[in-house]
């Protein structure tokens, strides 16, 4: 209706066919199974708020940072951390948990894309002591966990259970 009246301005066009171009690239992406690190955590951060925490992205604890940090009242340290592993040093994303772990005692939560032997080998290895205290979730699985909790009546029967 706009364009009728008045011409667009000159590279709106191109604008708004690169926007809805990056958005197929992405629909496409996750088609494929390939996850950001910024949708990942998107989705960590919905499902967790969904299930009732305090949410903290980019959590420092002393010279270490999570992902995320859910919180639980009234406990003012963090209940779980989450860690998102898309690339990089899967050592370092360990090394965070199993301090958040030693430091408060947190359920730590390890999202993974790729390098599932590499972690598998360092929890078995020099990161032992969290072994049993470490869930490992891929994130296709994290993916459908999101689009099950995203529906109103799910998280209306799950807010009633642990009410």
């Amino acid at each position: 209706m706009y364009y009728s009246i008045k011409p667009l301005p000159s590279g709106v066009g191109e604008l708004i066919e690169e926007k809805l171009r990056k958005g197929i690239e992405t629909t496409e992406l996750m088609k494929q199974g390939k996850f950001s690190h910024k949708e990942l955590t998107k989705m960590a951060k919905d499902i967790s708020e969904w299930l009732g925490f305090r949410v903290e992205i980019e959590r420092s604890i002393d010279n270490f940072r999570v992902d995320l940090a859910l919180f639980k009242e009234p406990r003012s340290v963090p209940f779980a951390v989450v860690e998102i592993h898309v690339s990089g040093d899967a050592y370092k994303d360990l090394a965070s948990l199993k301090h958040a772990y030693d430091r408060y005692g947190s359920r730590l939560i390890y999202v993974i894309v790729k390098d599932e032997e590499v972690v598998m080998k360092l929890i078995n290895g020099a990161f032992h002591e969290i072994k049993d205290q470490i869930i490992i979730v891929k994130a296709q699985e994290l993916r459908q966990l999101h689009k099950a909790l995203s529906k109103e009546d799910i998280r209306k029967f799950i807010s009633e259970l642990i009410r």
